[in-house]
Order: structure tokens, then sequence, then C-alpha cells
């Protein structure tokens, strides 16, 4: 599971009218299924974009329900979920019969552009990861002495690895010697404080 939150809203003490950047956050919340993407809109004023974490799993779940005709894109305008009717709504645009088959040649990307991105990359690119599905919470969402220090570091190396060893530029068992590295580096130590955390 992500970070609960890493973005905040707030207004100096004694603020005449605190209210308004609340009401501010709840009309986007409300409207911002509504916007109109061609016109590029990213600078809302107090943007602080809502997500719940378990976002992608629902909208996975739900696609499948609308393409088996179990449930109707009206059924799905949930709190919360603000892409999930439109999702329902654009699906059939986009996804071409028969519905099970997720191959891209069922697919029209023409159709719907934007549409065809979301719904592909979440029936497509993160099947994978919905079966089986369970949320595992982090054991904390704070900084560790030893991060504070090392984990740019740690965090770089990662990410170089794993992309060399996507991309083919270096082999699948250079994974053995990330984790020797990433563990001598500074791993070790942080896997002991976070493990000391969890024992609060």
């Amino acid at each position: 599971m992500g970070t609960p939150s890493n973005q905040y809203l707030v207004v100096r003490k004694g603020y005449k009218h605190p209210e308004a950047a609340i009401k501010m956050e709840n009309l986007l919340l409300r409207d911002e299924s509504k916007f109109d993407v061609s016109v590029g809109i990213g600078n809302y004023p107090l943007r602080i974009v809502f997500a719940p974490m378990d976002e992608m799993y629902v909208t996975y779940n739900a696609m499948k329900e609308v393409l088996a005709g179990t449930k109707k894109p009206e059924e799905l305008d949930l709190p919360g979920y603000k892409l999930l009717k439109a999702d329902a709504e654009n699906i059939k645009k986009v996804k071409l019969e028969p519905y099970d088959k997720m191959d891209i040649q069922y697919w029209d990307p023409n159709a719907d552009l934007g549409a065809w991105k979301r719904l592909y990359s979440t029936l497509v690119g993160i099947a994978p990861l919905m079966e089986p599905y369970k949320k595992t919470y982090s054991l904390t969402y704070s900084q560790t002495k030893t991060m504070e220090s090392k984990w740019a570091t740690l965090d770089k190396m990662e990410k170089e690895t794993f992309l060399k060893i996507i991309m083919g530029a270096a082999p699948l068992d250079t994974f053995d010697q990330f984790v020797k590295d990433w563990r001598k580096q500074g791993g070790d130590d942080i896997l002991k404080e976070v493990a000391e955390i969890a024992q609060q």
C-alpha cells in the first residue's frame, strides 16, 4: 500500500475563511471527472489529488462486470471513485468483442485514445496484480535514520538495476548481486530500524 497521504492543504492561523479551502477541494473532488481533458486543466487552485488506495482494484473488477453485463455505468457512481462511472461509460467504446479477450486486436484506440490508454492499462497492464489481490500495509510510512542518508542511493540503484534487467541490458541474475549490494550499502540497517518500529 502506498503512503496514506503525501499532500497537505493548510491555511495560516487566524485565516478569515478557512472553510473556503475545503469548499474548493470538495468541488474538485465532485467535478474533476467532468473536466474537459482536451484543454489540459493542470492548474486547479489548491489541487490535491485524491485517489483511494484500492482504486485500480475496484476499477478493474467494475470494468469486468460492465463487460460481462452484470453492472451498468449508472450503478458505478461511487463516492471517492471519481473516474469509475466515466470508465464504465467508455469501456465499450474502446473494447471490442469478445469482451473476455484482452489481446490488442480486441481494442480500438482510435475510438477514444484517452479512454483506451486508461482502460487498456487497467485491464491488461495491472491484471497480473489483481489475482489474488491482497492489501499489504507498510510497517511504517516514516523515514528511519539510515533512510535519511542512504535511501536516495539505494532507490537509484534499484531503479537502474531493474531497468537494465527489463531492457535486456543486464542478465536476470544481476538481481542477486543487487540484493547483496543493497543490503551492504544500508539496506540491512533500514530493515532493522523498520523492524524496531514495528515492535513498538
